[in-house]
C-alpha cells in the first residue's frame, strides 16, 4: 500500500470537520494499553471546547470519562438493563468475564453517573459516552430542546471536572 494519506471523501466532510493525527489508547487482549494515530471526527465535545462553550477542564473531563466508557465496554449495553444478555450467546456479561482494566473503568463510570444524577447522566452516557449528537439525544431520550440539553450536558460537565479534581 502506497505511503499516501487516504483522505476521506466528499460526502464524509460534508458531516463534519476531521481531526488528524489524534492519538488513541486501547487495550490488548492482556489489557495492556496500545497508543496509535488516528483521523478522528470532531464530535461534540471537541466543537463545543473550540467554540469556548465549554472549559478546557470540562472537555478534559469528558474525555477521561468517555475513556472509562470505552475501556470497559459499555457501548454494548443500555443503561437501562446493566446485566442484560450481550450477543449471540444470550449469557449475561459478568465482572468476572471482562479483564481487570474494564471492571475498574466501569466502577468509575457508575459512581460518576451516580453523583451527576439525573437528566445530566442520561445526557452524558448517550453524548459523550456513546457520542450521539446533542440534538439526537433531546429528541429521543431528553425529550427537550437542543438548546437545553446542551445547558444539561454543560452543567453535567462541570460537575464532571469538579468530581474529577481539575
Amino acid at each position: 500500500m502506497d505511503d499516501e494519506l487516504v483522505r476521506p471523501t466528499l460526502e464524509r466532510l460534508r458531516h463534519g470537520p476531521i481531526d488528524p493525527h489524534v492519538e488513541v489508547v486501547s487495550y490488548d487482549s492482556d489489557d495492556r494499553p496500545v497508543r496509535s494515530l488516528a483521523s478522528k471526527a470532531l464530535g461534540t465535545i471537541e466543537r463545543m471546547a473550540r467554540k469556548g462553550t465549554i472549559s478546557d477542564q470540562m472537555a478534559d473531563a469528558a474525555e477521561r470519562f468517555r475513556s472509562d466508557f470505552r475501556t470497559g465496554a459499555l457501548q454494548t449495553l443500555r443503561a437501562s438493563a446493566m446485566r442484560e444478555p450481550i450477543g449471540s450467546t444470550r449469557a449475561p456479561l459478568l465482572p468476572q468475564d471482562i479483564g481487570y482494566h474494564a471492571s475498574k473503568a466501569r466502577d468509575r463510570v457508575f459512581e460518576v453517573m451516580g453523583v451527576i444524577g439525573p437528566p445530566g447522566a442520561a445526557c452524558l452516557w448517550h453524548v459523550v459516552g456513546l457520542e450521539e449528537t446533542i440534538k439526537t439525544w433531546a429528541s429521543k431520550h431528553g425529550r427537550c430542546s437542543a438548546e437545553s440539553a446542551s445547558g444539561m450536558l454543560v452543567a453535567a460537565l462541570g460537575t464532571l471536572a469538579t468530581y474529577y479534581g481539575l
